[in-house]
């Protein structure tokens, strides 16, 4: 009886310290389940603050998708008045050679005229005050995009860390061996736990596999862009140095007017302004559609993501089961760093090129309101005043040819001198030929056409500021070019023989013949053919 009682007191103290040891791991689980709840829950929380600010970038990049679409209509339907502005404005400058006007040209005309470019002008100002601020407001809002996305990254690669760890904690805890009967149902809420997380890793690598499409259209769409971002600004130039040179003509024009009111056939009619006025509205137009299909390049790639992203959704909808939770949460990691490096970088670089363009285009615009702005002031400011303002200038001269030459060719280049003048006028036969520009102080007329006999040619200079200089007229004779061949001799030339044949001529002078006979042999050894003129002491001698 004493031994059973001792037995039994051992296996109950066994069995106590079990059941105590049972209880302190149950203990252990619950902390752990519970800890790895929380954090569960917390990922969840922070998964859905992260999906908020995804579905608002989603938002900002359809409302600059649909704004760059109605742009892109805009620039379509300019596209065909673009194609005849240089046709246009070769006509214009052409009837601007053509315009004769009457001697007496009223101030009223004059008026009429600078009222429409200032209300042009006001136009093209408007205009460029709202291209402007469309630039700036496009430029924050896609630096906000760029932040959006930033942060979007960093988050999602938080998530995944936390993801893992969370993972980790499962699996170390599933293999552990369970304490009791008690805490049977330990594990099954950790494997609840673990699909939970497998799940959000599987949604990180769904949005990664749209990335993965988009990045795949990445280098047609820019390369497209590029390729019409550069035509674009191409033909832009082309169009605003056609229109420099008709703002300069109607600026000489109206200079040398003011100046000199006697020579008034130099002012363009009312028909001939009005489509300067027209065309330099047209300019201001294109400029601005000019830029909106830039911005229209940049929401083309925004466009192509959600279309992938559509894409790829229908795909996954169809495909098999996920990957494990382990490797989506590495491939997402990785494809995450890699897709947001790759989108900052083609953002910075679309919104840099897009801010060169734009700079590009508004200096062009400030430059033909400039020229608009100038026209303007001159026109509106009175007479007397204006002649009372402008001394004249230095006269203009020839360098090369001199004044009074006689010149040859048909066509001949004219160079000269003209001080501080801009332009010069070249008047050949008393009719207007063409401008050119002054550059430091010297200025050249290229292929100028001449005429058999006199011509007159006169020169007359103009600044910026409207200042001109007198008429400076010379005359140039150009006579005709006659070919003639080299005048021949009568005879032949005796002091050196032909240049045609391999022929030499030899004199010996003197009385000695012993060197005759030497010079013999040497001939003779060479066969060389010899004709030899004996005179004076030789003949005596043979």
């Amino acid at each position: 009886k004493g031994d059973l009682t001792r037995v039994l007191r051992e296996r109950e103290e066994t069995l106590r310290k079990e059941l105590d040891a049972s209880r302190a791991e149950r203990e252990r689980g619950a902390s752990v389940l519970n800890a790895t709840q929380e954090e569960y829950e917390k990922i969840l929380r922070e998964h859905g603050v992260l999906s908020e600010k995804a579905q608002r970038l989603d938002e900002d990049v359809a409302h600059l998708t649909a704004a760059a679409k109605r742009e892109s209509e805009r620039a379509r339907s300019m596209a065909a008045e673009v194609v005849g502005l240089e046709d246009r404005i070769r006509e214009l400058t052409q009837q601007l050679e053509r315009a004769q006007t009457p001697r007496d040209a009223s101030e009223e005309e004059q008026e009429r005229i600078a009222a429409a470019i200032a209300v042009e002008r006001e136009k093209a100002t408007s205009e460029l005050k709202r291209l402007r601020e469309q630039g700036e407001d496009l430029a924050h809002r896609m630096r906000k995009a760029e932040r959006e996305a930033e942060n979007l990254s960093a988050a999602r690669a938080e998530i995944e860390r936390r993801a893992e760890a969370a993972e980790s904690l499962v699996r170390e805890r599933l293999k552990a061996p369970a304490p009791a009967a008690e805490s049977a149902a330990a594990p099954a809420a950790l494997g609840s736990l673990s699909e939970s997380l497998g799940r959000s890793a599987s949604d990180l690598v769904s949005s990664l596999d749209r990335l993965d499409q988009f990045m795949k259209r990445l280098p047609e769409l820019a390369s497209t862009t590029d390729d019409e971002a550069e035509a674009a600004s191409d033909v832009l130039a082309q169009k605003v140095q056609a229109m420099e040179i008709v703002g300069r003509r109607l600026e000489a024009h109206l200079a040398r007017l003011e100046a000199n009111p006697s020579d008034a056939a130099m002012l363009p009619p009312p028909g001939a302004v009005d489509p300067a006025l027209h065309e330099l509205k047209s300019l201001s137009e294109m400029q601005a559609r000019e830029m909106a299909a830039l911005r229209e390049q940049l929401a083309a790639l925004a466009k192509a993501s959600a279309n992938a992203a559509k894409d790829s959704s229908k795909e996954k909808s169809k495909g098999a089961a996920p990957p494990p939770p382990a490797a989506q949460a590495q491939s997402s990691a990785t494809g995450i760093y890699a897709a947001a490096a790759v989108i900052v970088l083609l953002l910075g670089a679309v919104v840099a090129g897009g801010f060169v363009a734009y700079s590009r285009l508004a200096s062009r615009i400030d430059e033909g309101q400039a020229l608009a702005r100038k026209y303007l002031e001159q026109a509106s400011t009175p007479r007397s005043e204006t002649a009372a303002a402008m001394a004249p200038l230095p006269l203009p001269r020839l360098t090369n040819p001199p004044a009074g030459s006689t010149v040859r060719g048909e066509r001949l280049d004219l160079k000269g001198e003209a001080g501080s003048a801009d332009a010069v006028f070249l008047y050949v036969g008393n009719a207007l030929y063409t401008v050119t520009g002054v550059r430091g102080g010297k200025f050249t007329f290229e292929d100028v056409p001449l005429e058999a006999g006199k011509n007159l040619v006169a020169l007359r200079a103009v600044t910026d500021s409207g200042r001109t200089s007198d008429r400076w007229e010379t005359t140039l004779l150009r006579t005709a070019s006659i070919g003639a061949e080299p005048p021949r001799r009568a005879v032949r030339d005796f002091m050196r023989g032909p240049t045609d044949r391999k022929e030499i001529a030899l004199t010996f002078d003197g009385d000695d013949p012993k060197g005759a006979l030497a010079v013999l042999d040497i001939l003779k050894r060479n066969n060389i053919r010899t004709t030899i003129f004996l005179t004076g002491q030789f003949i005596d001698l043979s």
